[in-house]
């Protein structure tokens, strides 16, 4: 053999030995890292672990070990108890969610949740999120010492192991899910996903369904369909829902209001400070209360949403003793479905008075309604307060003894005009018909132009503090639950912030208000004229 051929192969045979001793030291580097990771794994709970082996990647901890705190050891330790299918964790934002869902997707790729077969998913709002996420995983994993490979095609990403689990990173906005097979799924920011996302909630599902699996869902409560759903299956025994919220009604300003939807506060996960700052910020800027109160305190609504007026505006205007009736009224109907709430409002101009009151069919009972709409015993509470009226014994509500019990109360006014809309027009009429008020009848328009006058008739009303109402839970809910719609040219009109949400006191009030404005209008420019 020719010398430059036998050089050759021995150095072929040195790379070949070279690598050989590499291949070695990997496998030791990762058998060692196995056993450190692994280490007590068949005594060692998931909220142990992490504490042990996992370090902070950012913030002003960063470096330090992670502490899980009581809040968050009680949600890991029900939500991974055995048959559980589905988990939730509601809660402000701030509160370690994203260190939360790393560590314990961590758990799973290298801890005591590992297998070789072990299948994840998780998946975000937007790619962006997406995006955050991965990254907050990959940080935690470096700092901590344990190796994953991140790869970020397909978009947003694919986290796996050398022993073989593998976590798919998906965001909502352009993935399905479908292929997918998986022992967890982790939704992350739920309560932000609209119904249009629905068949994806419910591909995850299935995900779950082939491998005897479950899902997670970790957010703020937003108003998302899927994620309130998950709620009202909370008395499911498959079911784990925790939840740290407020109503959206409380004084965004009260320190005490604050902890109740942000346990991380009391462990120095998020800053009091903050929380003063951004109240305060809330506070000056009426247009980023809604904001506020949907991320900082956990309120049931989009933090994009407008609301009729905001509750800064609202508790304005709520006063210990409301003027007394003076002068002529207009009453606002509002005809709800068959089973649905019905309402009436009164609104006396000269003196701002507002009087508002509802109606429900007493099937199904009132602790069943309010679970059914996600709002606990809210109903029950104003039923307490003479603000709901509920009639035993029927599946429809009553209208015509509605209307009668509620003038009944307006004996001795001077009633201008009943005002509904047009929605349900035949029904209304012959209500009033049999009320014997159909001479005072006044139906409005529902498109954007009839609307969009009410709606701003009760924004100045509020703005301008002529309005005056004695505290009402009825129409402050309702408020809370309205959005306002807007077309190209600016008018507004009254809307649903969620399917389940009852706005009936805030339409009738709108439309009292409204009408009456019209005619005080009106009868100024007649005087005018007269001059």
């Amino acid at each position: 053999m020719p010398y430059s051929e036998r050089a050759l192969q021995l150095a072929r045979q040195r790379a070949g030995m070279r690598a050989l001793r590499a291949q070695r030291r990997a496998e030791k580097g990762l058998a060692d890292e196995d056993t450190r990771l692994r280490m007590g794994k068949a005594d060692m709970s998931v909220p142990a672990w992490i504490e042990r082996f996992c370090l902070v990647p950012t913030g002003p901890l960063q470096g330090q070990p992670f502490r899980v705190p009581k809040w968050q050891r009680r949600f890991l330790k029900e939500a991974l108890a055995p048959g559980i299918r589905e988990a939730g964790l509601s809660v402000a934002r701030k509160n370690g969610k994203s260190g939360l869902i790393a560590a314990m997707l961590l758990a799973c790729l290298r801890g005591p949740l590992a297998s070789s077969t072990w299948r994840g998913v998780v998946a975000s709002m937007s790619g962006r999120l997406a995006t955050e996420l991965r990254e907050a995983i990959r940080a935690t994993a470096n700092l901590s010492g344990i190796q994953v490979n991140v790869k970020q095609t397909p978009p947003p990403g694919v986290i796996t192991t050398p022993a073989g689990p593998r976590l798919d990173i998906l965001a909502a906005d352009k993935a399905t899910g479908h292929a997918l097979g998986a022992d967890l799924v982790i939704v992350d920011e739920a309560g932000l996903m609209p119904e249009n996302q629905r068949p994806l909630w419910e591909a995850l599902m299935t995900c779950v369904s082939g491998r005897n699996g479950r899902l997670v869902a970790i957010s703020i409560q937003g108003d998302g369909p899927m994620f309130r759903e998950l709620k009202l299956r909370a008395d499911d025994p498959t079911v784990c829902w925790h939840e740290y919220s407020t109503d959206g009604t409380e004084d965004f300003t009260d320190e005490a209001v604050w902890h109740r939807a942000n346990p991380g506060l009391a462990d120095g996960i998020k800053s009091i400070e903050y929380m003063r700052d951004m109240a305060r910020r809330a506070a000056a800027t009426p247009a980023v209360q809604s904001t506020f109160r949907a991320y900082d305190l956990n309120a049931p609504q989009s933090p994009s949403r407008e609301l009729l007026v905001t509750m800064q505006q609202w508790q304005s205007v709520v006063v210990d003793q409301a003027a007394p009736r003076a002068g002529w009224c207009v009453m606002g109907f509002d005809l709800g479905g068959s089973s649905s709430m019905t309402a009436a409002a009164a609104y006396w101009p000269e003196s701002g008075r507002l009087e508002v009151r509802g109606a429900f069919p007493g099937v199904p009972d009132i602790e069943e309604r309010g679970r059914q709409d996600a709002v606990g015993n809210r109903y029950a509470r104003m039923e307490m307060r003479g603000e709901l009226k509920v009639y035993p014994g029927v599946r429809t509500t009553p209208v015509q003894a509605f209307l009668r019990d509620f003038l009944e109360g307006l004996r001795g006014e001077d009633i201008k005009a009943i005002v509904a809309d047009r929605y349900r027009e035949a029904e209304a009429l012959d209500v009033f018909e049999q009320c014997r008020v159909l001479g005072k009848a006044s139906l409005r328009g529902v498109g954007w132009k009839d609307a969009s006058h009410d709606v701003r008739a009760f924004q100045r009303a509020v703005i301008d503090r002529h309005l005056q109402i004695e505290e009402n839970l009825l129409l402050e809910s309702a408020i809370m639950e309205s959005a306002l719609a807007t077309d190209p040219a600016g008018n507004q009109k009254l809307d649903k912030a969620r399917s389940e949400g009852r706005i009936d006191a805030a339409t009738a009030a709108t439309l009292a208000v409204g009408e009456a404005e019209r005619r005080r209008t009106t009868r100024k420019r007649r005087y005018r004229g007269a001059a």
